[in-house]
Formats: structure tokens, C-alpha cells, sequence
């Protein structure tokens, strides 16, 4: 079993590996994937642990709020602001957007630290980090009524698995 990281950690190393930035931002987009969710779920699977489908309708249960009156609410002025009314100076409105995505990203930050607190054992102990890993993602799936693509499950496992080696 790795050594315990905390989650924001955990996301910042997995985010920045190759290919998931882009894989996250596609299935957030195309699929309404709540990145912090998935990510919760890559750190449970790092540390060997399949949450149940009841389990992760608990942490759903407890997100939908924050995420849906918080998180989304800045995301949308984030982007508002990336083609300003003709009203508003350019500049300023890239200035107060950046304020925005930072204030975005702590929001999100939260929601992770909330996961932690709340969240962190949850989940039946299993042999198999990768085979916990897609059992997670696929309960999510299920949980959200859609599947991911596999190109992009391969690009966490690979991510996760380069995560234990460091």
C-alpha cells in the first residue's frame, strides 16, 4: 500500500501527469464528470479501496450542493468572462477571470478537503490498486447513466500507476 498522501496532493500529481488535464476537461465536458468525484475515487483506488455503489451515492449525496451552487456558479462566470461584453475594458475582465478560476480552484480544493474529512475510509480493501481503480469508475459511470470512453480510463490507470512509482 502507498504511503499516505493527502488528496489535494494526490490530484495536483494525477492531474499533472501526461494526457489527464485534457481527459478531464473531456469527460467534464461531454459527460458532465465532476472531476473532484473521479479524482476522490482515483485516491481511494491508490490506496486499494473499492467503494461500493451505496458508498459513492453517499458522496454524491453530499456534493451535489456545493458543487452545483459553488463550483459550477464560478466555472460559468469564468468562462463568461472570456468574451466580455463590449462594455467592459478587455483587460479588466481578464483580470477579475483569473480572480474567478482562482477562486474556482479553492472552491474545488474544498470540495476535495471536505472528501477527506468526511470520506477517507471509505471502501472495501482489495489486492489490486487497478482493478479497484475500475470498479470506482465504473460505479461512477453507472452512478451518472453513462460509461467512460476507455481511452480515457487508460490514461488514469496509466497516470495511477506512475503515481505509486514516485
Amino acid at each position: 500500500m502507498q504511503p499516505a498522501t493527502s488528496l489535494w496532493q494526490f490530484a495536483n500529481q494525477i492531474y499533472a501527469a501526461p494526457g489527464v488535464k485534457e481527459t478531464c476537461l473531456q469527460v467534464q465536458e461531454a459527460q458532465g464528470v465532476d472531476v473532484c468525484v473521479l479524482l476522490y475515487l482515483l485516491w481511494r483506488a491508490r490506496a486499494s479501496r473499492e467503494i461500493s455503489a451505496e458508498e459513492l451515492q453517499n458522496v454524491l449525496s453530499a456534493t451535489a450542493e456545493w458543487h452545483g451552487r459553488v463550483v459550477q456558479t464560478l466555472r460559468i462566470a469564468r468562462r463568461a468572462l472570456k468574451g466580455p461584453p463590449a462594455l467592459v475594458d478587455p483587460q479588466e475582465a481578464e483580470t477579475l477571470r483569473t480572480a474567478v478560476k482562482a477562486v474556482e480552484l479553492k472552491a474545488e480544493r474544498l470540495q476535495l478537503e471536505g472528501y477527506e474529512a468526511k470520506f477517507a475510509q471509505l471502501g472495501t480493501q482489495q489486492p489490486d490498486v487497478i482493478r479497484a481503480a475500475r470498479t470506482n469508475m465504473q460505479r461512477y459511470g453507472v452512478a451518472l447513466g453513462l460509461a467512460f470512453p476507455e481511452s480515457a480510463v487508460e490514461t488514469f490507470i496509466v497516470a495511477l500507476q506512475d503515481s505509486a512509482s514516485t
